[in-house]
């Protein structure tokens, strides 16, 4: 889902459609493909494109799915865990990447590295 906004942040809007059109059914999807129980949290922090009404609107649409907001001014405290997360997904993006490179390499007798880098 791609929607434009000039500022570039997440409007209540957008917010919403996707919650209710791409992830509420989502993971209704993957807990009945799994066979887990219909329950679900769904964690927010406390930005303005997170309405403060979900709760009421997700209990006729989605009552398996219970959202719980983050408390206010908690980001600074979180945010070096985030930073963490992120480091370690660029490393095992990176390793899977030259990983793929080099199965490449050897599969092709006409693959090489130059190759390669002009295909990326």
């Amino acid at each position: 889902m791609w929607r434009l906004n000039q500022r570039a942040w997440i409007t209540q809007d957008v917010f919403k459609e996707w919650l209710f059109k791409i992830c509420a059914p989502s993971i209704k999807d993957y807990l009945d493909t799994n066979d887990l129980p219909l329950k679900a949290l769904l964690l927010l922090s406390n930005v303005p494109g997170h309405p403060k009404d979900l709760k009421d609107n997700l209990l006729t649409d989605f009552p398996w799915l219970t959202v719980q907001f983050l408390p206010p001014n908690t980001t600074s405290l979180i945010q070096r865990m985030d930073q963490e997360v992120i480091v370690a997904f660029k490393k095992l993006y990176t390793s899977a990447l030259f990983r793929r490179c080099f199965e490449a390499c050897q599969l092709s007798s006409t693959m090489t590295k130059k190759v390669l880098e002009r295909k990326m």
